[in-house]
């Protein structure tokens, strides 16, 4: 039997949600969660005996989303096989705010923006990635798999009807080459680290680069992944969280990652 650990923030919602669609029909393997929202879960310490707490005071609704997922405000992640991590490298979203301001040399042009040159691109984004990589206690493992996951993408019907001219995307001819330059960029930074990388899963990938809106529909954070108020699901203006079918198909990468069978399920049609 072997036990995973999934930490995470808010994106961790989504994958709770698609283990409980498939848990049932999942064998060789046991789950915990722990997680809380991004801007508490960056001030979670880990030590060197690979405790991971909450910090003294932790906020109320923390505390509920902790108590929600079974746990205290403390995991130990010594004694796991695999330690997975959702939603600690978040960066796509500065490459989208920076193709919105800055026409880049080897890209499509759009719009009357500054010209960038391709080598000072590939740096913005080496910096961009350095200072989004987990710190040292994260490195090298010897007795634990640790994975960070990648992704997701926002979600977008169309690139016409969007209602938030703020999270315009980029077109369909600039998001993928510059998600997948970003992806193989973090991929070889952690594995350095000691650290593998599970991209987000491309059959939740449209045509356009982003994710596709199916998976946004009924979309919820930890707090709807254990009920603490489900009317917050499908809230009109996020794209950035993803639903249960999402987290199953996250799941059927991270099974077939660690060699394990993924079950058959058929996901209803949106």
């Amino acid at each position: 039997m072997i036990r995973v650990v999934l930490l995470g923030t808010s994106h961790l919602g989504a994958i709770k949600q698609g283990w409980d669609a498939i848990s049932l029909r999942t064998e060789g393997i046991t789950i915990e969660f722990f997680g809380a929202p991004r801007q508490e879960f960056f001030q979670f310490q880990l030590d060197r005996d690979l405790i991971l707490r909450a910090p003294d005071r932790v906020g109320k609704a923390t505390l509920k989303i902790l108590e929600g997922l079974g746990q205290s405000t403390e995991i130990d992640l010594s004694s796991a096989d695999v330690v997975v991590v959702a939603g600690y490298i978040t960066e796509a979203e500065l490459v989208e705010q920076f193709f919105r301001h800055h026409n880049v040399d080897g890209f499509p042009k759009s719009g009357k923006k500054p010209p960038m040159s391709r080598a000072a691109f590939e740096a913005f984004l080496e910096d961009t990635v350095d200072r989004a990589m987990p710190p040292p206690l994260w490195h090298g493992w010897k007795n634990q798999r640790l994975i960070l996951l990648g992704g997701p993408r926002r979600a977008y019907r169309d690139f016409d009807g969007e209602a938030f001219e703020h999270t315009k995307p980029l077109p369909p001819e600039t998001a993928p080459k510059a998600y997948d330059k970003l992806a193989t960029l973090v991929k070889a930074k952690l594995e350095k680290l000691g650290i593998e990388h599970l991209p987000q899963p491309v059959s939740t990938i449209a045509a356009h680069g982003y994710t596709h809106p199916k998976f946004n529909l009924r979309s919820g954070g930890l707090r709807q992944s254990i009920a603490m108020d489900p009317r917050k699901t499908n809230n009109s203006g996020d794209r950035r969280h993803m639903n249960a079918d999402y987290g199953v198909e996250v799941w059927r990468s991270l099974l077939e990652h660690l060699g394990l069978p993924a079950p058959e399920i058929d996901m209803e049609p949106n």
